[in-house]
């Protein structure tokens, strides 16, 4: 555990934390080498844990909607990722053709609920495929 995210600051720990601690990480860096680092609290001592050397598990929410895996189809290049389901909402990106993305049903007006590459959104339900799991 160290006070900042990255291998360049120091420790906050003399030791490592045991395999098979539960830590709850409150926020996330990128740190200057493109690693990711995770903010969290152990036993009282608040620092900074790399997350390529951590297992992620997160409790299923009772009654979440189930994802399902579509993929981009019917554009030339990309679709849009959108703030909310209208097609004058902001933009958040553009998602390529043949690109896979996980969806969670139907927002209205012809937009489906999006996750890619860590950013939710909305995007129009004709430019994906139907569910393939």
């Amino acid at each position: 555990m160290r006070c900042g995210a990255g291998v360049e600051y120091d420790k906050v720990l003399p030791d490592m934390i045991s395999n098979g601690t539960v830590l709850t990480v409150t926020q996330e860096a990128v740190a200057s080498d493109g690693n990711s680092w995770g903010y969290t609290n152990y036993n009282g001592t608040y620092g900074w844990i790399a997350l390529t050397q951590v297992t992620k598990y997160e409790e299923p929410t009772e009654g979440a909607p189930i994802p399902h895996t579509r993929y981009v189809i019917n554009c030339n290049e990309s679709i849009t990722l959108r703030t909310n389901p209208d097609v004058n909402a902001a933009e958040i990106c553009q998602i390529p053709l043949g690109t896979a993305v996980a969806t969670f049903g139907d927002a209205g007006n012809g937009f489906i609920s999006v996750y890619y590459q860590g950013s939710s959104g909305y995007c129009l339900a004709s430019y994906l495929s139907a569910p393939v799991d």
